[in-house]
């Protein structure tokens, strides 16, 4: 996840910084998802790919459930 930092109370686009550990929570709760949902285990870098829409051996249906999840996870939050 990218935070965008406020400095003097405007947006300093020229900073970037990164919270991994926000993306570890999403790629453990969208593996849990889809163990529940298919009965499949997936590692992290299975998800990962599909996050960085990389090349993967995944069927359709798990990487559009994955998709999803990301959007739907990030309207909850």
């Amino acid at each position: 996840m990218d935070l965008l930092v406020i400095r003097n109370g405007k947006p300093d686009l020229s900073v970037r910084v990164s919270d991994r550990s926000g993306m570890a929570v999403l790629r453990s709760e969208i593996s849990n998802a889809i163990q529940q949902n298919y009965g499949i285990h997936l590692d992290s870098s299975d998800v990962e790919q599909v996050l960085m829409q990389e090349e993967t051996i995944l069927d359709e249906i798990i990487m559009r459930f994955m998709v999803l999840f990301r959007l739907s996870y990030f309207l909850i939050i």
